[in-house]
């Protein structure tokens, strides 16, 4: 089946078309923003899946109500992450990937509230 479009959708990918390089410029930036977040996530023993084929990562808490804590907390923050997996990942969540500087915003932000929940 087709899907529905307009004009200004036809003319942005035509940009986008046009300038491809602008799309890889992001791909890469996308990729040193996962790779920094997977190497904060070694430091401190975070268990992660993916970010290296794909443009997400899965956080595995190990723990469902401490993810959902994570998850409803990030929320508070404005920051929106995919997380009610059903078993077996509901121990965890996922999260988009982005350039550095976002990646660095969620990382402090998941890193302050993973501090504040009991241990």
């Amino acid at each position: 089946s087709g899907y529905e479009t307009n004009s200004v959708s036809i003319e942005i990918a035509s940009f986008f078309l046009d300038h491809y390089d602008l799309i890889l410029s992001y791909v890469n930036e996308v990729r040193e923003g996962l790779k920094y977040l997977k190497t904060e996530f070694d430091k401190i023993n975070i268990e992660y899946n993916g970010g290296n084929t794909g443009n997400f990562i899965y956080i595995n808490m190990n723990d469902s109500a401490k993810s959902m804590k994570i998850v409803d907390k990030l929320r508070g923050e404005n920051i929106y992450v995919r997380g009610s997996w059903p078993i077996p990942y509901d121990t965890g969540f996922s999260v988009t990937g982005a350039p550095f500087e976002i990646m660095e915003i969620f990382y402090n932000n998941f890193y302050r509230i993973l501090r504040s929940l009991p241990e």
